[in-house]
């Protein structure tokens, strides 16, 4: 995938800090720009539990823009899927242990490099959802509350086939979302939109439109 996209004459590069020997991929990278940042540090936890084929985890890069020298953490991460159901109960308690788990590791860094820090993925829940909660415990703003400019009222979800180019679903508002992405720390920084990338080609890959911010550092 990098490949593909450097031979377009861009420079990407992935921080998924694979170590040899694991038996599993990482399926929450970091693919960043090396022609604007530096990869300082950075690792990757995968959850062993609730995650279906290791597919559950979290990556965290720690950058420095090469133009400012504006520091940074970012975190990548997926939560485990499944509603809650009579014969399983606890799916959404899952979630929450992943999410504590991930915003410890997020707050330890912040408290170690005093940078902002973001975290972003499909947390597989929506806002008024118990375990999305342990954001705001834990002094991680959403920044779609927070922007500053403009932020998009949608979940960016919609049906996915080979045929469909419909990008917003009719009512599906943002506390329909589950996918999010949450500052903190920020400083003088502000987010200033919010907002999905929706090319047309995107419905045929996926249910999921991605989601992005604008940061004014």
């Amino acid at each position: 995938m990098v490949k593909a996209i450097n031979d377009s004459g861009r420079h990407y590069q992935v921080a998924d800090h694979y170590v040899k020997g694991r038996a599993y991929r990482n399926w929450t990278p970091i693919l960043y720009n090396t022609e604007t940042l530096t990869l300082l540090d950075g690792d990757s936890h995968t959850f062993r539990y609730a995650s279906n084929k290791d597919s559950k985890s979290y990556t965290w890069a720690y950058f420095e823009e090469k133009k400012t020298g504006k520091r940074f953490v970012v975190f990548s991460t997926h939560l485990w899927w499944r509603k809650n159901t009579p014969a399983a109960p606890n799916n959404s308690l899952y979630r929450k242990k992943q999410l504590e788990e991930v915003c410890t590791k997020a707050n330890e860094l912040v408290k170690e490099y005093d940078c902002p820090c973001l975290i972003l993925g499909d947390l597989n829940c929506t806002v008024s959802a118990e375990e999305y909660g342990v954001l705001e415990k834990m002094g991680f703003a959403d920044c779609y509350d927070i922007a500053t400019q403009y932020a998009e009222d949608s979940s960016g979800r919609y049906t996915c086939n080979d045929k469909t180019f419909s990008y917003r679903v009719k009512g599906d508002g943002y506390r329909k979302s589950i996918d999010h992405i949450a500052a903190k720390h920020l400083k003088k920084s502000k987010v200033l939109t919010y907002d999905y990338v929706t090319p047309n080609f995107y419905g045929k890959l996926s249910d999921h439109a991605p989601v992005y911010v604008d940061i004014q550092w």
